[in-house]
């Protein structure tokens, strides 16, 4: 029956996304509630249900290098854009107090 394929896909899916959560947790020495939280934050759980077909190919290995890469090149985008904000925010008070 097709749903029950359905299942099954989606219970390996769950499967895999936590290997990759406790791995890349152990890898960063980081628990595994803060591992999920960084990788869903910065998108790359996001990557892995989208690009799943492909990702349950490759060793963990590799799965576990391309989370941390993704998750990298995000939070650094992030902290550029929140500097840039902290920046713009601080010189809009200096010129509204002047």
């Amino acid at each position: 029956p097709r749903g029950f394929e359905q299942a099954l896909k989606f219970g390996c899916r769950i499967d895999e996304v936590r290997l990759l959560v406790a791995t890349f947790a152990a890898r960063c020495k980081v628990t595994e509630a803060q591992a999920y939280r960084y990788l869903k934050r910065y998108g790359a759980l996001a990557l892995c249900d989208k690009h799943y077909n492909i990702m349950h190919t490759l060793s963990l290995d590799e799965n576990i290098d391309t989370l941390h890469h993704i998750a990298n090149e995000k939070e650094e985008s992030y902290e550029t854009l929140s500097r840039y904000n902290l920046r713009h925010h601080l010189h809009r008070l200096v010129t509204l107090q002047a």
